[in-house]
């Protein structure tokens, strides 16, 4: 066992609001019950039509306890019920601070170049996701690497969102393809721009799951 899920000066509250991220997704849920160091949680929008991750997939849960966040590593058991809206999340670490904002991500397929501070030549690349965090995106025949500064910019509508910041991972998923995760500080007029543009992103997808529904 991990121990206990979390001390009593940080507990989760029944009905608290969690964050629970993987590597490609990130869901919303409220927590349904305690046990040790496995937790419970319900779909907090309750929608039960997503789709949830291969059982053993390891994921990040977060919380708030103002003017605090606390943050707990996981391991997704499965659903609980046949709809997927419950599952079953076991810790595999104790409660710590947090200190990582949570930003929502989304889009996917949207243009974004890249090159090396102090490089001239820009390479093109695609968006997997986004947020105001950072971006995970897919080249060829540019190899990231793993704590290097790379400058970006994303095409988000009419708007071309620039910034620079570090290269958090990088692997290669087919030959000379690779997929990287850059993590940037953006400022509030690119901020704007990136929420904005992921706020109609969603209402979009939730158009078109009611239409195919």
């Amino acid at each position: 066992m991990a121990g206990e899920l979390v001390p009593e000066n940080v507990d989760v509250k029944v009905g608290s609001l969690l964050h629970v991220a993987g590597d490609d997704q990130e869901w919303v849920f409220r927590a349904k019950a305690t046990s040790g160091d496995t937790l419970f949680v319900v779909a907090a929008s309750g929608d039960d039509r997503f789709a949830p991750p291969p059982p053993g997939t390891e994921v990040h849960v977060s919380w708030n306890i103002p003017p605090s966040r606390y943050l707990i590593d996981a391991v997704f058991v499965g659903p609980v019920s046949p709809t997927a809206a419950e599952w079953e999340l076991r810790a595999t670490s104790e409660p710590k601070p947090s200190t990582r904002r949570s930003f929502f991500r989304g889009g996917g397929g949207e243009d974004i170049m890249l090159r090396a501070v102090g490089s001239p030549l820009w390479n093109e690349a695609r968006v997997v996701n986004l947020s105001e965090g950072g971006v995970r995106f897919r080249c060829v025949n540019l190899q990231p690497i793993a704590g290097e500064t790379i400058e970006v910019q994303i095409a988000l509508g009419d708007d071309l969102v620039e910034a620079s910041g570090m290269v958090l991972s990088a692997k290669e998923i087919a030959r000379r393809e690779y997929e990287a995760v850059i993590s940037y500080e953006l400022g509030e007029k690119e901020s704007q721009q990136v929420r904005q543009y992921l706020m109609t992103w969603q209402l979009e997808q939730r158009r078109r799951e009611r239409d195919d529904w």
